[in-house]
């Protein structure tokens, strides 16, 4: 968002994120990188391979959801990123 100016109907405050598969990864380092006010991801991949350091850094609570039976985010991953000390509010849904 750097770069360009704030539309004045525009409350940044007020702006949250959410996103699938790849956009569930980009909804989590949207998150991290812009002020959001929240962030959800659904089955975001590559968050426990690569970006659990930035997990103290998220700007807005975070929604976080994955199936417990979806063969491309692994049982191991899912407990990874759960294991972790989130800021407060966040959420971790879904079967271990």
């Amino acid at each position: 968002m750097s770069g360009s100016a704030p539309s004045p109907n525009v409350r940044a405050d007020q702006v949250s994120s959410l996103g699938f598969c790849m956009g569930g990864r980009i909804s989590f380092l949207a998150n991290w990188v812009v002020p959001l006010r929240s962030a959800v991801s659904f089955y975001g991949g590559g968050i426990a391979q690569t970006l659990l350091d930035r997990t103290s850094r998220l700007h807005g609570p975070t929604l976080l959801i994955w199936g417990g039976l979806d063969k491309h985010i692994s049982a191991e991953h899912r407990q990874a990123v759960t294991a972790i000390s989130f800021p407060p509010l966040v959420e971790h849904l879904g079967q271990s």
